[in-house]
């Protein structure tokens, strides 16, 4: 049984890992996850339990494919914007600048 004291096994290190895996299999380009991962939050900031499909509606009308946003790769995001240790939360966000974005379909799209 685990008690208020326990502590997590996983660090942002190992979600930001887990979710590079995740985006890459869905053809997000390593350049282009700081900026997924950026958008993720910037949508979910005002309302952190928003359902998957509006935060999918959101990305899509930022140019982001469809298909790569899940229920998995958000809760991810999620733990990682909680996170103390949260390299985004301090404005250090590396490649932020405009990038191509490309979906599954392999469409570029510059935001």
């Amino acid at each position: 049984m685990r008690g208020d004291n326990s502590i997590n096994p996983f660090g942002p290190e190992d979600i930001l890992e887990l979710l590079l895996e995740k985006l890459s299999r869905r053809g997000v380009l390593l350049l282009q996850v700081p900026r997924f991962i950026k958008d993720v939050m910037n949508i979910i900031t005002e309302n952190r339990y928003l359902a998957q499909s509006v935060v999918n509606h959101r990305l899509v009308r930022l140019g982001w494919d469809e298909r790569i946003l899940d229920g998995y790769v958000l809760e991810l995001i999620r733990f990682l914007s909680e996170s103390d240790a949260n390299p985004y939360s301090r404005g250090t966000l590396p490649f932020a600048g405009s990038q191509s974005k490309v979906g599954i379909t392999g469409e570029n799209r510059v935001h």
